[in-house]
């Protein structure tokens, strides 16, 4: 995804607001300039300290008018619609990002999306159905049945003929358009948003492409470093320095649910030549140098990340 003009984060979260904060700092840090939006899960009576709180990080806060936290759980999609039929509609934005709050991010959008094109819904662990058919979503009641009488509704009401595909929540990122669409249509209460944003992206005409932060869903390889399987001790520190080190290592950690710091180097250019082992034939401005930096290597602005 490489135009990074008209791009805006809307950041989902319920509690936890310092962390939130941090994870916000994180994201204007590797993407200066981006617009940050909130779209508040929590309780009612949290609204008010949650916008003292990140007020200043987030341009507006939208609430989910619904007080069930299950359901807010599994309909990020249906939030999604919500906010952008009653405030969304009116911000100016070709690409959005809606990411989780325990989602942690080390790099650029404009790097880390790189395999999603512009006009893309760009998925976290895109998976044809048939290969994980194990999957709760699919394979447990009442989620069964109602996965049945979904794929039901979608071969009815659209003629879908496609193939079934699911996903993981935290990370993906949409066209404007596909909001747009979304949110014009009926979409039934079934199910989960990981079944339905594939889904629903099929019926509306738009390609799906599998952003890579999920790799491997026939082991558990990736849960040291990404998991959706309700971890209640997020993704280990060694962990992430380890993949720090590595030129192509991993950049995109689920779930990190502790603050984040990060160490930029006392001159990132010197350790930026040295990490591409590179020479200058003349100086830089410090503009030329930050945008080097950020574009060839942004893993080098993180000399020692550590949980604070």
């Amino acid at each position: 995804m490489k135009n990074k003009s008209n791009r805006i984060v809307l950041f989902r979260f319920h509690d936890k607001f310092g962390i939130c904060k941090n994870k916000l700092d994180v994201i204007k840090h590797y993407n200066p300039g981006i617009r940050m939006y909130g779209l508040f899960g929590g309780e009612p009576k949290d609204l008010a300290r949650a916008q003292k709180i990140l007020g200043r990080k987030l341009i507006n806060i939208y609430q989910v008018p619904v007080t069930d936290s299950q359901w807010k759980w599994r309909n990020g999609d249906l939030s999604l619609t919500d906010w952008f039929r009653n405030f969304g509609h009116t911000i100016d934005f070709n690409i959005l990002y809606l990411i989780e709050w325990d989602l942690l991010q080390l790099g650029s959008f404009e790097d880390l999306y790189s395999r999603v094109p512009a006009n893309g819904v760009g998925l976290t662990g895109l998976i044809a159905m048939k290969k994980i058919p194990k999957w709760n979503w699919i394979a447990r009641e009442p989620w069964k049945g109602q996965w049945n009488d979904l794929l039901a509704y979608a071969k009815e009401e659209y003629g879908y003929r496609g193939v079934p595909h699911g996903c993981l929540g935290p990370g993906n990122v949409f066209p404007r358009a596909f909001v747009e669409k979304y949110s014009e249509i009926e979409v039934p209460v079934l199910c989960h948003e990981e079944i339905r944003f594939p889904l629903f992206a099929q019926i509306l005409g738009f390609k799906l492409f599998d952003n890579g932060f999920f790799k491997d869903w026939s082991s558990h390889d990736d849960a040291p470093y990404f998991s959706c399987a309700g971890k209640k001790i997020g993704i280990q520190k060694s962990v992430m320095d380890e993949e720090m080190e590595k030129a192509t290592g991993r950049r995109c950690f689920h779930p990190c649910k502790e603050m984040f710091r990060i160490s930029i180097p006392d001159n990132p250019l010197a350790a930026f030549l040295a990490l591409e082992n590179m020479t200058l034939a003349q100086p830089l401005k410090s503009s030329a140098i930050q945008n080097l930096v950020n574009k060839r290597a942004p893993a080098c602005l993180v000399k020692s990340p550590g949980i604070i």
